[in-house]
């Protein structure tokens, strides 16, 4: 620009220096409606973003899905007597509408899982449940024989929801997790203890709690934890110290997106007398739950 006005103070100008001056003009107005256009440019493009960062933040994200479109898988705890309630809770999770992709229990719980998967129908764990005497679950004889009228003659991989049914060898230190197999055969390796049964090879598996949640969590989008030992039971028989021992396993649960139904099931598991008043108290636990979560028809 200087060198411009320098030229500018001569006396005369001759055509080369003419010249010279129209083309420093031309380039420094040319490159100045550059500047121009590059400024508007970064203008438009910063108020673009700043629109679009105010649309993400104004904008509410829509849910992925409503907690009625999950895949719910259902893991039911252990609790002998008291697991007669899973029947009542399985009969209003039915009418709920919601879709149970997988189901498995633990002890005595196994036997409704396997019930419900393989008949996902409202009233066929109850149904089932009412033709049992006390004394038939201390019996393995008695069990087997029981089984064989409710006509399970169905491999587990065949059921209609899929599951599985936790067992623990104490002679290898292992345990199992059988979801193919005939499901009469099976059951009993699930369902008693060593102390009920120490002649079968494989018995209830009061400690796969952490690890069958894990194997729900693979089966579905959620998963359903139905509590029977609330409140815990007291005594000092070895089955109280299982449920103990089960009871603070639940305390080690750290899966916060895991959905808690907890029926409240006074009295001892062992006691049959209570067996009718528990699925009623489990029924009327899952309503509240349900509602809670707006999942009631």
């Amino acid at each position: 620009m200087k060198k411009l006005m320098r030229l500018l103070k001569f006396k005369y100008l001759n055509k080369k220096r003419i010249q010279f001056i129209l083309v420093i003009g031309f380039g420094l107005s040319l490159s100045s409606c550059q500047i121009f256009d590059k400024s508007k440019v970064l203008n438009k493009n910063s108020q673009e973003e700043g629109q679009k960062t105010q649309t993400n933040l104004s904008t509410p994200v829509p849910l992925a899905t409503s907690m009625k479109e999950y895949q719910y898988a259902v893991v039911l705890g252990p609790g002998y007597y008291r697991s007669f309630a899973h029947a009542g809770v399985l009969r209003e999770l039915f009418y709920s509408g919601i879709k149970i992709s997988f189901i498995a229990g633990i002890e005595k719980s196994s036997l409704a899982a396997l019930l419900f998967a393989d008949d996902p129908g409202p009233s066929r764990v109850e149904w089932q449940y009412f033709k049992w005497k006390p004394g038939d679950w201390e019996s393995p004889q008695k069990f087997e024989k029981k089984i064989k009228e409710v006509s399970f003659e169905k491999r587990i991989e065949n059921l209609k929801i899929k599951s599985m049914c936790p067992s623990y060898s104490m002679q290898k230190g292992k345990g199992y997790y059988f979801d193919k197999g005939e499901t009469h055969s099976i059951l009993p390796m699930c369902f008693f203890s060593y102390l009920e049964s120490p002649k079968q090879t494989s018995h209830s598996h009061f400690t796969s709690l952490l690890t069958l949640l894990e194997k729900a969590k693979q089966q579905g989008d959620k998963v359903i934890y139905i509590d029977v030992l609330n409140p815990i039971p007291r005594g000092q028989s070895l089955d109280h110290y299982f449920w103990g021992l089960s009871s603070e396993l639940q305390k080690n649960i750290k899966d916060t997106d895991l959905l808690w139904i907890r029926p409240n099931l006074d009295g001892d598991p062992k006691d049959f007398s209570k067996t009718q008043d528990w699925i009623r108290e489990g029924a009327r636990a899952t309503k509240e739950w349900l509602k809670f979560n707006q999942l009631s028809e």
